[in-house]
């Protein structure tokens, strides 16, 4: 995605880059240098949190803490965050820095 990502920023005009979940904001925040797109975040939950409740990895572990850095770094360097919930919004806001603003974006 990251390559194909690159190919399409290269070849076309964009004014920010949106980007579903923390897989798609890190490649947006990657780009960045490059390109100097802002990265909006539409998140939809807490990416460590959905895999420990899934039984993917457990809360605490080495593998737990990694991811949870990858998920510090994703909010904390998004320009921009939109959440569906003020519950999400307020998360965000408690175990976070981001150094933008958190809107919520009701689903309807």
């Amino acid at each position: 995605m990251l390559i194909k990502t690159f190919k399409q920023l290269i070849s076309n005009n964009y004014d920010e880059l949106y980007c579903h979940l923390h897989e798609g904001a890190l490649i947006g925040i990657m780009t960045k240098p490059f390109f100097k797109l802002p990265v909006v975040f539409d998140a939809q939950g807490s990416l460590t949190g959905e895999l420990v409740t899934n039984n993917t990895i457990k809360e605490g572990s080495l593998t737990y803490k990694i991811i949870f850095q990858v998920e510090k770094f994703v909010t904390n360097n998004a320009d921009k965050i939109y959440t569906s919930t003020e519950g999400l919004k307020e998360f965000i806001k408690n175990n976070f820095s981001p150094k933008n603003k958190v809107k919520v974006i009701r689903d309807l």
